[in-house]
């Protein structure tokens, strides 16, 4: 970080050094290695080419003098170091597609968020308010990449756009966490702040104060007179940006700015309006804050009186959906995410298939080029379904006197296998869909007067599709290989719930990998026409009464009667709880699975965790359901593999409310 002094006016600083420093004005920050983690991955991309070809790993001495230097990968102190067989250019294609691969993976570094979000707030000690800008020698098709994952973009887009100078921007750039980066920012006349990877730190031991005073002399540029002192007091070492000392920079954070945690996440609380649907000026003021970059707009769940709803205005709110919300209560904990809201977004938690992720899951995942179909027939439930849903039928047209057939089909969108979009379920409290959509926005007479409204309608995932990398959770057959003892009763036809303890212990019994972006599939059960007897009980349990898919057709017409008369229908799934949403917001794009409702259900009322809610109306998180699974299982159990690539295409229904996902499991 370089920082930028304020040179006019009262309000002086005690400096570390012999000088009175002035308070900060304005702080400058490199990007890689200093705000996100590239430098590792940029050493692992190099590594990977050159033990490919049977080169040592890059040192520290020689990656030292490549650090904020441009291409400096591809000049004489790399290629005269490193010997490889193949050319420059070579070298330069091999590198740059392993940074296609590992840049979507970029995180930030630890204290980068909580300083950037203070900084947004904070004034010096002449009460002016604290610039911050990025400047990175990345072009814009390598920031884009750093930046794909969400967590990653979001911090960087706490800073400004506007003052966002990428390699290929015209205007002047800054580098910094190189040494070279310090002597730029002291021969600028600047402060700065040296925070060294580890690794750096032992190649410059001993030599710290000569980096500090700029005076490493790595490159022949400028004169003497512009670089800095030793011990000057000008610049400093951090280990890292966690506990910033804002204090010895004149930077003053508002007492009233609260970073707020939910276990492993942070949301960020400021200055709120609240506004209650009642207002006559409600949209008025929706609209108005909403073209506003410093504000986003969250549903606000007020736990008063047995809690109201409303929307809350916030001020320099993280602008990646986080899953936040006001402070949780025992009453009614609002895990909400409304990141997407000033866009108009209506892909929710797919827009973590970047178009390198997917590229990625491609070159990973597909193999042997065997498919295998997730879809159960459409006529799966030919007589009555549950929900009271129109079964499928088919007319089958015959086109006299040509030899030629049509046929037309007639069915609801969710009587088989289907993704529920965002127009399906919506907080019932409070009577929203994904990005406050209500009932009447998507009742309403489309703005050319004619026809329904399209807001969150399934065409927008049918633009790309669901694409990318899928993991199966087996969990009936690793349920079937425990101990007796400790096998745990599930039923489909009653609300038995699957714990998320036991989810993540059969992933790790099978050697599954979760990576972040991927489709999650979880297998309940399986047909078994005979039954087993168990030695803890001496009592015989048909285990064909386990998984829904995989068990319908075997249910008699009076059986599935009996079962749908109860209602609310009671089906197993997975488990509502806290700790089961953040591990799906942590990871997962999409979660499917072969039961009918995908978490255990009915869903009490006043129920704090109902995944329908939270996934499509608070996420925009695509829930698959009645997924037929076996094939699939059975495959991944042969090949030891339980990860494969995905191709889903839901129908092109613009406004649809669900639709079938035409869905291949690619190995």
């Amino acid at each position: 970080m370089v920082a930028v002094d304020q040179n006019q006016g009262p309000g002086p600083i005690s400096g570390v050094g012999s000088q009175t420093l002035p308070p900060i004005r304005a702080c400058l920050f490199d990007m890689d290695g200093l705000l996100i983690n590239t430098e590792d991955l940029y050493t692992l991309c190099a590594d990977i080419v050159l033990t490919k070809y049977g080169r040592p790993r890059l040192p520290w001495s020689i990656k030292a003098q490549l650090m904020g230097v441009p291409g400096s990968s591809h000049g004489d102190t790399f290629h005269s170091w490193a010997q490889l067989p193949i050319s420059r250019e070579q070298f330069k294609e091999e590198q740059a597609e392993q940074h296609r691969i590992h840049f979507p993976e970029c995180k930030p570094l630890p204290g980068v968020d909580k300083l950037l979000k203070d900084l947004r707030s904070a004034k010096n000690t002449q009460g002016l308010p604290v610039e911050i800008a990025l400047a990175t020698s990345s072009h814009r098709a390598n920031y884009e990449l750093k930046t794909s994952r969400p967590e990653t973009k979001a911090v960087l887009d706490l800073i400004p756009e506007k003052h966002r100078v990428l390699g290929d921007d015209p205007r002047i750039q800054i580098f910094e966490d190189s040494v070279l980066g310090v002597e730029a920012g002291r021969r600028a006349g600047m402060r700065a702040v040296w925070v060294p990877h580890p690794g750096l730190v032992a190649e410059y031991k001993g030599k710290e104060k000569e980096v500090l005073a700029g005076r490493t002399a790595l490159y022949p540029i400028g004169n003497d007179e512009q670089l800095g002192a030793i011990d000057d007091g000008r610049a400093e070492q951090l280990a890292s940006l966690e506990n910033f000392p804002y204090d010895k920079f004149g930077i003053v954070v508002p007492q009233n700015t609260n970073h707020s945690t939910m276990g492993s996440r942070t949301y960020y609380e400021a200055s709120t309006l609240l506004i209650y649907p009642s207002q006559e000026n409600t949209r008025s003021i929706i609209e108005e804050f909403s073209q506003n970059p410093k504000y986003s707009l969250d549903l606000y769940i007020h736990t008063h009186n047995h809690g109201s709803a409303g929307l809350r205005i916030q001020a320099q709110q993280q602008q990646h959906p986080e899953l936040r919300g006001p402070p949780p209560t025992a009453n009614r904990p609002a895990l909400l995410s409304m990141g997407f809201i000033r866009d108009k977004d209506e892909l929710g938690t797919l827009n973590r298939l970047t178009d390198s992720r997917v590229a990625a899951a491609a070159k990973d995942e597909i193999k042997t080029g065997r498919r295998i179909s997730l879809n159960w027939p459409l006529n799966a439930q030919p007589q009555k379904s549950f929900f009271s849903r129109h079964i499928f039928t088919q007319s089958l047209i015959r086109k006299s006197p040509r030899v030629v057939n049509d046929d037309v089909w007639t069915f609801n969108s969710q009587v088989s296998t289907q993704w529920d979009g965002l127009r399906h379920y919506a907080y019932q409290r409070e009577a929203r869909f994904y990005n406050g959509v209500t009932m009447e926005d998507i009742h309403d007479v489309g703005e050319d007067g004619s026809g329904k409204t399209t807001v969150n309608g399934i065409h927008a995932w049918a633009e790309q599709g669901i694409v990318g990398r899928g993991v199966l959770v087996d969990y009936h057959s690793w349920r079937l290989a425990q101990p007796a003892a400790d096998l745990k009763p599930y039923d489909p036809f009653k609300s038995d719930a699957i714990p998320l303890e036991d989810l993540q212990a059969c992933l790790a019994a099978q050697g599954t990998e979760v990576k972040f972006g991927d489709i999650l599939f979880i297998r309940s059960g399986a047909y078994f026409p005979f039954p087993i007897l168990f030695t803890s009980t001496s009592s015989p349990l048909p285990l064909f009464q386990i998984g829904f898919t995989a068990t319908y057709t075997q249910k008699t017409a009076d059986e599935l009667s009996v079962y749908q008369a109860v209602v609310p229908h009671h089906f197993g799934g997975v488990e509502r709880s806290e700790a089961m949403l953040r591990w799906i917001w942590e990871h997962f794009s999409a979660v499917a699975g072969d039961q009918p409702s995908f978490e255990s259900w009915p869903a009490p009322p006043d129920s704090p965790h109902i995944l329908h809610e939270v996934l499509l109306s608070g996420w925009g998180c695509p829930i698959g359901e009645l997924f037929d699974l076996e094939k699939l299982a059975r495959y991944c159990e042969a090949q030891k593999r339980w990860s494969f690539f995905v191709v889903s295409e839901p129908c092109n229904v613009p406004g649809g409310v669900a639709s079938p996902p035409n869905i291949l499991a690619i190995f």
